[in-house]
């Protein structure tokens, strides 16, 4: 019987061991090359190529958001606060705001709803925004016009005449009036009042011409809306018109107002003309305020004035239209030394109202 042959496998010389050490050596110093080469080519924290990174960031968060801005809230060239549809299923629109203090260094603010503001973005050193705008319909607003002047309330009558004396300084006289505007009237604005007056013969006296609010039983008790003085020596000595000028603003279409003619001076000031009998003048009265306070109303009798101003009115064959913001253009600079922005732009689908 023959014994089996025993079978060697060879191995690595020494020379070949040698070598592939030296290889091995070579490769790996050359991972470790491109290692160290790619460690270098990544931004250090600090440098502008990472504040631009970051800003960069930033910027593709705020275009995000904006892009479904429902309604914006406050804008400028360096704020901006706009809602987002609800986020949290709490039925609300989510609110966040995006602020730069303008100071060089300082650092790009964002709030959420009522949290507090965070930094986003650190050393800014500019943050711009610029606005593009487009004219949208207004569903809840209207157009008015106004009329020019016109003539908003008077009375005149050439019998049953006499005339009140505008005397001491608790004894004077007022006329109050709503005014009949036009339909569709939202508010009325007082340019002349004129009434008819003469001088009581001295020539000494003055007459203060003013302008007051009404209460709803059109009693002078309201503010001071204008006020005029007028020497008695500018007066006739028979009874005219005269005329003074009012820029009253902003008055609602059912505001009363009351011609007050107090004296000014000591003794009787001027007489003024007045229709003593069955005067029809609906939503108007005379006053007397005496005893230091103004007495019943007057409603049968009435100076003989009249009163023009102007009239807004509605105009239903015009549709409202306000300004929307469709777009929006960001400009972020950031770290110190920096002088590349990050620039970019954004169009808001929804077209809020805005500024």
């Amino acid at each position: 019987m023959r014994a089996a042959r025993r079978r060697f496998e060879r191995g690595m010389t020494l020379a070949e061991l040698v070598i592939s050490a030296g290889a091995a050596a070579v490769l790996l110093s050359g991972v470790a090359s491109a290692l160290v080469l790619v460690s270098r080519a990544l931004p250090e924290q600090g440098t502008p190529l990472n504040a631009y990174a970051a800003a960069a960031d930033v910027v593709e968060q705020m275009t995000t958001e904006l892009l479904c801005a429902r309604s914006v809230l406050a804008n400028s060239a360096t704020e901006i606060e706009f809602t987002v549809a609800d986020r949290d299923d709490d039925s609300s629109d989510e609110t966040i705001r995006y602020e730069w203090s303008g100071t060089g260094g300082d650092p790009l603010l964002r709030t959420y709803n009522s949290g507090a503001a965070v930094a986003v973005l650190d050393d800014v050193q500019g943050f711009e925004l610029a606005y593009d705008h487009l004219e949208i319909l207004d569903l809840d607003g209207t157009v008015t016009s106004d009329t020019g002047e016109i003539e908003l309330r008077s009375y005149d009558a050439s019998s049953d005449l006499s005339e009140l004396k505008i005397e001491h300084d608790d004894k004077y006289w007022g006329q109050s009036f709503i005014p009949i505007l036009p339909d569709g009237s939202v508010g009325w604005s007082i340019t002349h009042v004129w009434f008819k007056a003469k001088w009581d013969g001295k020539l000494d006296g003055l007459v203060l011409v003013k302008l007051y609010q009404t209460d709803a039983d059109l009693r002078p008790t309201g503010s001071l809306l204008g006020e005029y003085s007028l020497p008695e020596s500018m007066l006739s000595d028979s009874f005219q018109w005269y005329g003074f000028t009012f820029d009253v603003t902003g008055l609602e279409p059912d505001e009363g107002v009351c011609i007050v003619l107090e004296q000014g001076a000591s003794g009787v000031s001027a007489k003024v003309q007045y229709c003593k009998n069955d005067v029809s003048l609906p939503n108007a009265a005379l006053f007397k305020y005496d005893h230091d306070e103004w007495q019943a109303a007057i409603t049968n009798k009435a100076l003989l004035f009249a009163v023009y101003g102007h009239a807004l009115v509605v105009d239903p064959d015009v549709e409202p239209t306000t300004q929307g913001i469709s777009g929006v253009h960001i400009k972020v600079l950031a770290g110190q030394g920096a002088t590349d922005p990050v620039t970019t732009s954004v169009r808001l689908l929804n077209v809020p109202e805005g500024s």
